[in-house]
């Protein structure tokens, strides 16, 4: 089904609701061992990319396996972090997995070089719908697939080391970087290469920059129902999407000079939390969120709007349903 197209420019129009809002920020499972290899959420080589999360998630939880579904369900996106030589997914964990996956909750999955990895790649990959190969990637890589918030600001990564996928859409011209459908709502990422978000890695052609916009996407993809993203690039012409509403009731669109942790204190929405900063924070756009409960507004972004935050709000309850926060590009 296409998408309902409401046209026009998004223009400030009053404060949100005269009162600051936010949704918490999602919380993060990272599953990973203590192997020594200092590639992990806190671990040594890993400060930058642990520092870029904690911009997207207000918890990180670390769990040593993904035995446990009803663990999983509890967070909002899950990072299964590259484990000891030899290491392989269980069954149980492919199932859970799976499950996971299927509710269109994001998920980031990290693999390495086949030589030493090769079956968990492959295990990666065959929970995201595809397989891996016994191939290996090293190399200077560009962007052969434009995708919102990950390729955001990104030519090309170095990738000294990896493993290659069979499937997916690669995002670089070796397919080392895989975006998967998931449940249909691409919400699968393997990254066959734990090097590229390393620190040593940071201020090398436009690895910090991915790694920041991998950060984001796994912070940005709400719990599976109401999603927003953004697709174009500031200043210039931004189109903001939404799909997964209520269909038919009314919605805003919320900006904010950045990502807070407020509540919405009174009228239709009390009590609605949202990922909003209370620094700026305006309603910018009114409307329905369509018969299909999807719908997308395009709109001519300023520089004073770039990097800034937005997120939708729709009247469907109490409190109001609330979806991810995006930043535009």
């Amino acid at each position: 089904m296409s998408a309902t197209r409401i046209a026009g420019s998004i223009a400030f129009v009053a404060p949100l609701l005269a009162a600051s809002v936010a949704l918490a920020q999602p919380r993060l499972l990272a599953s990973q061992e203590t192997h020594g290899f200092g590639f992990g959420y806190g671990d040594t080589r890993y400060d930058n990319f642990s520092a870029e999360i904690d911009r997207w998630f207000t918890a990180v939880d670390i769990a040593p396996n993904l035995e446990d579904l009803s663990l999983m369900l509890q967070y909002d996106a899950v990072m299964v972090q590259l484990r000891t030589w030899g290491a392989v997914l269980t069954p149980t964990e492919k199932t859970n997995l799976t499950q996971y996956i299927a509710t269109g909750r994001r998920v980031l999955m990290i693999g390495e070089n086949p030589s030493l990895w090769y079956q968990w790649n492959v295990d990666l990959c065959t929970v995201a719908g595809g397989t891996a190969t016994n191939q290996e990637s090293n190399g200077v890589y560009t962007v052969a697939n434009q995708i919102p918030i990950l390729t955001d600001g990104v030519t090309s990564v170095e990738i000294p080391n990896g493993g290659i996928a069979s499937g997916g859409t690669n995002i670089f011209t070796i397919n080392t970087a895989t975006l998967w459908s998931g449940n249909g709502a691409d919400n699968v990422l393997t990254m066959l290469d734990v090097n590229v978000f390393e620190d040593d890695r940071w201020g090398r052609l436009d690895g910090a920059r991915f790694t920041a916009n991998v950060a984001q996407w796994l912070g940005s993809g709400g719990s599976g129902g109401l999603t927003l993203s953004l697709s174009g690039a500031c200043p210039g012409r931004v189109t903001v999407l939404w799909s997964n509403a209520t269909p038919s009731r009314p919605m805003g669109i919320a900006f904010a000079n950045g990502t807070g942790n407020f509540v919405i204190p009174g009228g239709a929405c009390a009590g609605t939390q949202t990922g909003l900063s209370s620094s700026g924070l305006q309603l910018v756009y009114q409307g329905n969120t369509g018969a299909n409960g999807s719908g997308d507004v395009s709109t001519t972004a300023g520089t004073n709007a770039c990097r800034k935050f937005l997120q939708m709000i729709v009247a469907d309850g109490s409190p109001c349903d609330a979806s991810n926060v995006v930043q535009i590009p």
